[in-house]
């Protein structure tokens, strides 16, 4: 295999990967790829070897997309088919094509999707009869692109084939709009079949929501009725007993019901005895899961699913409602629902429509399932996978592709889903589940039709266009196979020449014939021409031999090539030398000025162009200096010297010049360069005042940095006017001309002594200076250090003494000092609070041993200790217990000369901290993972503003690794327009010790763009005020800059935006109110179902009496019609209910007097 073979086979590899990765999706995971498009289209244009290469790249990202590798066997031996077909056979690519898939293909998709994959073989046939369409139309779109470049004679392809040319148009013209129009068929019935899928979904969540909440909501009004209807404080626990159990059995989806004090102690409770014979009565539910919500309960409430607090081994749904005497809560009475009748009702909910309810309370616990994953009391979670929107109310939910496994096992796993949340006394939510399989397997078998009278087709149309192919191809055969005979020998004699019934075959016959003739009568001159010629090169050539080569050593020697180009051909030509100077192999290089062009460094390009191009236009020399940029990533430096040549009108005819390697030269210079700005680096970002002077001048500074200005109050304008003896306080003028020439006569010195401000301030400054020699004279370096503050320490050192004694006394910590000797340990000195921990005066434990103080245990212990801090001469830090306190005590040696060491420490009671260490530990692991994760950079730098630190965003924002950044400082990052505003804010920054905000600069993106960042920091000190480094955060602002434009634009947009938000927000509370109205509404229904229910019971009893009067022949006609004016007595009844409620809910009703005695009445005879 070739290198070009090798280089054309990676790249049409690489696309037809591409084709494969950018598909066209038809629907759920079922792809129509365009991969083979550029790999049948490099077997047709570059050979076998190419396009397997080619085929078996491009099939790769088949299992990036699908997940297994068997699809990549499939596509890489249907390229191996074709190919051996078509070079070895010589078929055509549209019939080793179709054989491939009528006779290998079905077979091996059969085994790797049916047997292997476990694929429905549904869904096996559809996708192996998909892939043979797929790739028959891919093979028709890499004739077409072969066919249009074989018809450019300057693109080099050969010419198409007719027997190709006649069945690709014919295929062309009838399969490609089938094709569109079936995949714009396949698309509506996806998207109808979802649309359906997702409307069921939404409105069985919609249905399941209003009956839950009205099943619920009946329930808790019973429960409403029961604590209406009781009264702890007034009412005999008998009679609250029998209301109870009258409630129960009144209502069968009730399991349990009572009245329980404020104190969640039953008074009354049905059934009044649990499963073991135990009476409910007097019962203490305040232990419950609802303790919380029972000392504030001042409303109705449905509580969250929990272990039966009678019934542990079961599972109950309590319902809970305050009792009221007036506005006082004395009790509530607490429900327990059937969730049997729950789960049933769920279940009647579901029907046969497919899909699932999951019923989850507040705490995301499940109340009821019919999925049989979700068990009830479990927490609910959704399982791994991924969601998607389909709108404000439907979801799709897949799960995660599986390696190794089809994607339609995902798809059929796949559902809808929507959750709802009940009415907001409830507060539950309620999830339905609807799966996708219905509507996949409904697409799948539309597409599999559609795709089969696709396949039809190809094979009817492919069939009638290779018989009128054939028909027209066989006398141009013939033909060719002569004209190939006279191509491979021009002596061969053709004694018989073809005839055509075609005219225009048979004219050309006759013309070939003419031709054959004439070239035999032209080979026998050239041969003797030949020779001739031959002759004259080989004696050329060797003179030319001489001079290259004599050439080529000058050159080498002077790192020198020269170069030629031709500007009418083209063509460019290089020496050796330049070869080796750009580093490139001579047999594998294609000299161009455009391949030039690339070697030269891309900042450099366009200044090359602008010479060369000048050069041309006005015939000048020109010279210049340019880098060029090695494959390795070296930069080298060229000195390029050129002229063009012109003909007599003036046209030019070529360019020459030469190329200098002067890498060495430029990195000398360079090398230079930068040791002069390191030096002035360090002069001017000295924390020390520096200053060099000429003796001559009396202690005039001819150079000095800003902290020597800064040191002294001055300007550096200011500065420059003074002499030593301006700001000398200690010498005179006259000791410090004598000072300096003892520094010269000496060297060097070292001293301290005093400086007078600008505002009259004497500083203490350590003066260290250097005399030393530059171009003939002498001159001296000065370091001036302010000691100011480090006098002060050395004065406040005494009174750090006094504080010593003051420290002992009011110290927080238990601090001591001990002498540690022969084997004893004793207190030399003590803190005031050990008085406190151990109940002694202070003065009394001072030269106590640790067994006089301590009990036995504890005092060995902590004598051992203090023997092991003296021996060891280590830092300790120990943990001890003491009166049922823990104190963390550091012990340390102090060393004294020529006397035994003490040793030194203090106790801190840590009893309250150690309650606090996990506390504490989480908030700094979540420090920790906020400056990590930020989506800023949190950035540090030592005093040198080296990087010490940065977190992960600085790979985001200017693209370095950590490592690569951590080595780098500020200044090398930062555009260098941008250096001297950064010096002045970091400058400002040490000296007033302040943080700045908001500083906008230029950073260096490792690529080489340049991004806007928006700092903020500030500097950090040690103990002694010395700079430590900086600390700060940058935002990157590129963006923000760049969306300025968009802003106006923003503003113009946002009233209207205001008035939509404001349309909609109205809408919605329309929508509110509405639901408020069914909401009234559900609860007046609930109401009249409770009023009905003991109405219904009587006509069922009044039923249940006629036909038992039947059967005994009892039923006569002042009987039926008794029992008929009682059942209408009762409609009448539950008539008035309705009016008596529909009243009650108008807004409108006026209010009225009314006779208890006469609604009581009324009442009761509900029970006679």
């Amino acid at each position: 295999m070739t290198f070009a073979t090798f280089m054309t086979g990676l790249v049409f590899g690489l696309l037809g990967f591409a084709g494969n990765w950018f598909n066209y999706e038809l629907f759920q995971d079922v792809h129509f790829l365009f991969g083979s498009v550029f790999v049948m289209f490099c077997l047709l244009r570059f050979g076998a070897v190419s396009g397997i290469m080619a085929g078996i790249i491009a099939s790769l990202a088949t299992f990036l997309l699908w997940h297994h590798p068997w699809n990549i066997l499939i596509f890489s031996l249907e390229v191996v088919f074709v190919a051996y077909l078509h070079r070895r056979r010589q078929a055509d690519l549209l019939s080793a094509e179709i054989l491939f898939w009528l006779l290998i293909a079905p077979a091996l998709g059969w085994l790797f999707y049916y047997l292997i994959m476990d694929l429905p073989g549904d869904v096996a046939r559809f996708l192996i009869i998909k892939q043979a369409v797929n790739s028959i139309v891919n093979l028709l779109f890499a004739l077409c692109g072969y066919i249009v470049i074989s018809l450019v004679p300057k693109w080099g392809a050969g010419l198409p084939s007719y027997r190709l040319f006649i069945p690709t148009i014919m295929l062309v013209v009838t399969l490609f709009p089938a094709l569109i129009y079936s995949v714009v068929g396949i698309r509506g019935f996806q998207f109808r079949c979802h649309d359906e899928a997702i409307e069921r979904t939404r409105s069985i969540a919609k249905l399941s929501r209003a009956t839950v909440d009205y099943w619920l909501s009946k329930e808790l009004q019973t429960i409403k009725g029961l604590a209406a209807a009781v009264n702890p404080e007034l009412m005999p626990e008998v009679e609250m007993q029998r209301l109870a159990e009258e409630y129960l059995w009144n209502d069968a989806l009730l399991k349990q019901i009572g009245v329980m004090t404020r104190d969640a102690i039953s008074t009354a409770y049905a059934p009044a005895f649990d499963s073991l014979g135990k009476s409910t009565r007097g019962l203490d539910f305040s232990n419950g899961p609802d303790r919380v919500i029972i000392q504030n309960l001042s409303m109705p409430y449905v509580g969250d699913i929990q272990r039966g607090q009678i019934e542990p081994e079961s599972m109950e749904l309590p319902l809970l409602a305050p009792i009221f005497s007036g506005s006082k809560n004395i009790g509530f009475c607490r429900g327990v629902v059937d969730l049997g009748a729950l789960q049933a009702l769920l279940d009647g909910l579901v029907g046969p429509k497919g899909g699932n309810l999951i019923l989850i309370d507040r705490n995301g616990v499940v109340v009821a399932s019919t999925d049989p994953s979700s068990k009830v009391m479990a927490p609910w979670r959704q399982a791994k996978g991924d969601v998607r929107s389909q709108d404000s109310e439907v979801f799709l939910w897949q799960p995660s592709q599986a390696p190794g496994r089809s994607p339609f096992f995902r798809w059929h796993h796949s559902f809808y889903y929507s959750e709802v949340r009940l009415s907001p006394e409830i507060g539950w939510t309620l999830r339905m589940k609807a799966p996708l399989l219905p509507a996949v397997t409904q697409i799948s078998d539309y597409a599999t039709i559609v795709f089969v009278l696709m396949a039809v087709l190809i094979v009817v149309m492919y069939g009638v266009s290779f018989l009128i192919s054939r028909y027209h191809i066989e006398s141009l055969v013939t033909l060719q196979k002569l004209t190939a005979q006279v191509a491979r020998d021009p002596k061969i004699v053709v004694s018989s020449w073809p005839s055509s019934p075609i005219q225009e075959v048979d004219a050309l016959t006759r013309n070939l014939r003419q031709m054959a003739d004439g070239l035999h009568a032209r080979i026998h001159g050239m041969e003797h021409l030949n020779r001739h010629l031959d002759e004259l090169v080989q004696l050329r050539t060797a003179e030319l031999d001489i001079v290259n080569h004599r050439l080529m050593a000058s050159q080498r020697i002077a790192h020198l090539g020269s170069w030629e180009f031709a500007l009418q051909s083209d063509k460019l030509v290089w020496s050796e030398e330049i070869y080796r100077i750009f580093e490139v192999d001579p047999e594998r290089f294609e000299v161009t000025f455009n391949s030039f062009l690339v070697l030269v460094h891309p900042e450099d390009r366009a200044n090359v162009e602008q010479v060369f191009a000048a050069s041309l236009a006005t015939g000048t020399f020109y010279e210049f200096r340019h880098r060029i940029l090695m494959s390795d990533g070296r930069i080298k430096y060229v000195y390029e010297q050129g002229e063009t040549v012109y003909d007599q009108e003036g046209k030019p005819l070529l360019t020459r010049g030469t190329v200098q390697d002067i890498s060495e030269l430029v990195r000398t210079d360079e090398e230079r360069k930068l040791v002069e700005f390191r030096f002035q680096t360090i002069f001017n970002q000295s924390p020390d005042g520096m200053l060099i002077f000429d003796p001559l001048t009396l202690g005039r500074a001819i150079e000095y940095n800003e902290t020597a200005c800064l040191q002294l109050g001055y300007s550096r304008e200011e500065f420059a006017c003074l002499d030593v003896s301006d700001y000398e306080a200690l010498e005179s003028p006259a000791e410090t001309a004598a000072h300096i020439r003892h520094v010269i006569e000496t060297g060097s010195d070292e001293f301290e002594t005093k400086h007078r401000r600008k505002d009259g301030e004497i500083r203490h400054v350590q003066v260290t200076v250097k005399a030393f020699h530059e171009y003939g004279r002498n001159l001296i370096l000065g370091i001036h250090r302010d000691i100011t503050a480090r006098k002060r320490a050395e004065e406040e050192l005494q009174e750090s003494r006094e504080l010593f004694a003051l420290l002992m006394h009011y110290s927080p910590v238990y601090t001591f000092v001990k002498e540690v000797a022969n084997g004893v340990s004793r207190h030399l000195a003590l803190s005031d609070n050990y008085e406190l921990m151990l109940g002694r005066p202070v003065g009394a434990m001072i030269g106590k041993s640790m067994a006089e103080l301590f009990p036995a245990d504890a005092a060995l212990k902590i004598t051992a200790d203090d023997i092991a801090v003296i021996e060891e001469g280590e830092i300790v830090e120990l943990e001890e217990t003491f009166d049922d306190r823990v104190y963390t005590t550091i012990k340390f040696p102090i060393y004294r000369s020529g006397r035994s060491p003490l040793l030194a420490g203090f106790s801190i009671d840590v009893t309250d901290r150690k309650k606090m260490d996990s506390v504490l530990r989480e908030s700094e692991e979540r420090y920790r993972n906020l400056v990590e994760y930020s989506s800023v950079w949190i950035w540090e730098t030592d005093a040198t503003l080296l990087h010490t630190y940065s977190n992960a965003q600085i790979v985001e924002i200017l693209g370095y690794s950590l490592d690569d950044f951590l080595e780098m400082s500020i200044f090398e990052l930062v555009h260098p327009d941008d250096h001297q505003k950064l010096r002045e804010v970091i400058l400002r920054a040490l000296t007033e010790k302040e943080s700045w905000r908001h500083r906008v600069f230029r950073w260096r993106h490792q690529g080489g763009s340049w991004r806007v960042l928006e700092s903020s920091g500030t500097p950090f000190f040690d103990a002694e005020g010395k700079v430590c480094g900086l600390r700060g955060v940058d935002i990157d602002i590129t963006d923000r800059w760049q969306a300025q434009e968009s802003l106006s634009e923003l503003n113009r947009t946002l009233d209207s935006w205001v008035k939509e938000e404001t349309n909609a927000r109205l809408k919605n509370e329309r929508m509110l109110i509405q639901q408020s109205k069914m909401a009234a509404m559900g609860e007046m229904i609930g109401a009249i179902a409770h009023q009905w229910r003991q109405p219904l019971n009587a006509v069922a009893g009044i039923v249940q009496d006629i036909k038992g009067a039947f059967i005994v022949d009892n039923l006569d006609r002042e009987y039926l019609q008794e029992s008929v004016e009682d059942v209408m007595h009762q409609l009448r009844f539950m008539s008035k209910t309705v009016d008596d409620f529909r009243d009650f809910f108008r807004p409108d009703k006026l209010r009225e007097d009314f006779d208890v005695k006469m609604a009581m009445v009324e009442v009761l005879s509900m029970f006679t």
